[in-house]
């Protein structure tokens, strides 16, 4: 039986990581499109449904990129912290082609899509 601090070591290797990552896009690309609902309440479900599937592709990609541990985000094959190169957000986007794209953006600054304009 494996503990909960096991199976949390488990997913902190890239390459388990990128396996559940690939689990995710199944769910988006094959199982998501099959939601039918034949009610408002089951339309409902269908989104909550629709938005924790997305919800776990992000949650499950993101932590790929960081090439790091920090806080509860502990990875064995990059055990330390490291705040020369990340003291960063990852911001997660739908890109132009309508694909889901990270980007790394440091502490210090301010995406450009928020930045005020006199």
């Amino acid at each position: 039986m494996t503990s909960l601090s096991q199976s949390q070591n488990l997913l902190s290797r890239r390459d388990v990581m990128a396996l559940a990552g690939g689990a995710a896009e199944e769910l988006r690309d094959h199982h998501m499109p099959m939601l039918r609902a034949a009610n408002l309440h089951e339309l409902r479900l269908a989104h909550e449904t629709a938005n924790m599937i997305i919800s776990a592709e992000m949650k499950l990609k993101a932590p790929v990129i960081r090439k790091e541990s920090r806080c509860s985000h502990y990875r064995l094959d990059y055990p330390e912290i490291d705040n020369t190169n990340w003291r960063a957000w990852i911001n997660i986007y739908r890109g132009a082609d309508g694909c889901m794209q990270f980007e790394k953006q440091s502490f210090t600054t301010w995406p450009a899509a928020f930045a005020i304009s006199e």
